[in-house]
């Protein structure tokens, strides 16, 4: 039995998104990798996280947290896979301040 070890195009698409939203989640995650190294606290990580997401619009709010939907621990970055998950922790504050 042969095997082909080439990507499917399936593989090769999921590769290049799960490039694309480290590309964008790079400023988040040079701040996580801070976080990780204690460098900065939890609450300084949060409230970085908060603020660079305050300045998008509602539709790139909801296109970050897209993103992070798309992640799991098995297809990307550990690191992109935690600052996902802040990112959308910090984006249901922002979209329910009283709590949902």
């Amino acid at each position: 039995m042969e095997f082909d070890f080439n990507q499917t195009d399936y593989i090769k698409e999921m590769h290049k998104i799960t490039n694309d939203i480290s590309v964008v989640f790079k400023p988040y995650s040079e701040l996580y990798i801070k976080f990780n190294k204690n460098e900065i606290g939890e609450i300084e990580l949060r409230k970085s996280f908060r603020n660079m997401l305050l300045e998008l619009s509602y539709d790139e709010q909801q296109n970050m947290n897209e993103r992070h939907k798309m992640l799991s621990t098995s297809n990307c970055w550990c690191i992109d896979y935690h600052t996902g998950n802040i990112i959308h922790e910090e984006l249901i504050k922002i979209w329910y301040p009283d709590g949902y």
